[in-house]
């Protein structure tokens, strides 16, 4: 599970549904133009074009999923068709591979004091792949603490008190303190939860199957705080299905869904106390953010199923192509997938031949 939702991808399920009417309630923010001289300077990580073969489905790839407030990239780097190696960028594009097995695997994030969590995969007792839980302290892996033979899992997210965010196949979402595993608070109707993040206050957001929907939430100790669209708009989004995308320390979300007829996804933001839903301005379909910072600005992208995607940074309501942001560099931003508190995006750009690179921006 890369996340509740593809960061290159969305795939719905369910009956169709005219929303027209409803979105227009509800309008995209404006695509704005940039003024004057380019806003960030682009670190090329290089080119993506390597595919690797896993669990016998050929088509994986490279990707750059999150930047810390240090400057610490982290993501997955293709060694051969069959292994990716778990990475992390300097923001000069320096690249470094952390210590894996033969199988490899992926750093999901990376904490203040450089400690990075993810997963590795591993042949289990019948000789199927699956993926471990793995922290990476001074560049070493250890494997965290499961419950069962073999403890299937991944960890998702850490914070800067060293609490590690994960799931147990056996379990469903778990903490690790001190390497210790604990369960999380089992969600409503004993559903499980699909964990997101973990925030510097221990609060976490993630997604629950509630009968035939997922529903967002946060989990705050033992509580649920669920996650729901303003009025009018719950009965008309296509399965009901919320699912958490981002989180930022000020304990506020982004929620991912969408309609299937005619086909367009958007985003929704939430506070605990207002809700704001982000549709994609006119001229494009779809409206996907994947990470926010504590300032509340959001990135992500903005597709059109003609012309493609095209990276985006959200604030205060208005769309800024990221594009218009920097100089010519031969390179498309297609997909911003994680900007930390001093605005450093990272995310995916195509070159002339349409080979994906991975990209770092870092403010001028």
């Amino acid at each position: 599970m890369e996340r509740s939702i593809s960061r290159r991808s969305l795939v719905v399920k369910g009956g169709g549904l005219t929303a027209a009417a409803l979105l227009m309630q509800f309008p995209g923010a404006r695509l704005i133009a940039a003024q004057g001289a380019a806003s960030y300077s682009l670190i090329d990580l290089g080119a993506f074009d390597q595919t690797v073969t896993q669990n016998g489905v050929p088509g994986s790839e490279s990707m750059v999923l999150a930047v810390n407030d240090q400057g610490v990239v982290c993501g997955r780097i293709a060694v051969s068709e069959e292994k990716f190696s778990p990475a992390i960028w300097s923001l000069q594009g320096k690249l470094t591979r952390l210590k894996s097995g033969k199988l490899g695997g992926q750093v999901q994030q990376v904490n203040a004091a450089g400690v990075a969590v993810g997963r590795q995969w591993y042949l289990d007792s019948n000789g199927t792949p699956i993926n471990r839980p793995v922290v990476w302290t001074d560049g070493e892996p250890a494997l965290l603490e499961g419950d069962a033979p073999d403890w299937p899992g991944q960890a998702i997210g850490i914070n800067d008190d060293g609490i590690i965010l994960g799931s147990l196949d056996s379990i469903g979402a778990v903490r690790w303190v001190d390497g210790v595993v604990e369960p999380v608070e089992v969600a409503p109707n004993a559903a499980t939860l699909r964990p997101i993040a973990i925030n510097q206050d221990g609060a976490i957001f993630g997604s629950y199957k509630d009968g035939a929907a997922y529903i967002a939430a946060t989990v705050v100790g033992s509580e649920y705080r669920i996650a729901s669209l303003p009025d009018g708009v719950a009965g008309f989004v296509a399965y009901n299905d919320l699912y958490a995308s981002a989180f930022n320390n000020q304990g506020h979300g982004v929620i991912s869904t969408g309609f299937m007829d005619p086909l367009r996804f958007f985003a929704v933001l939430v506070d605990g106390e207002t809700t704001t839903v982000v549709d994609a301005p006119e001229g494009y379909q779809h409206c996907v953010l994947f990470d926010l910072n504590d300032d509340d600005t959001a990135v992500g992208y903005l597709g059109q199923e003609e012309t493609g995607n095209t990276a985006v940074l959200w604030k205060e309501g208005e769309f800024t192509d990221l594009n218009d942001l920097v100089s010519a560099s031969g390179l498309v931003l297609t997909i911003a997938t994680g900007i930390n508190n001093d605005g450093i995006v990272v995310g995916e750009a195509n070159d002339a031949d349409d080979v994906r690179h991975g990209v770092i921006l870092i403010p001028a």
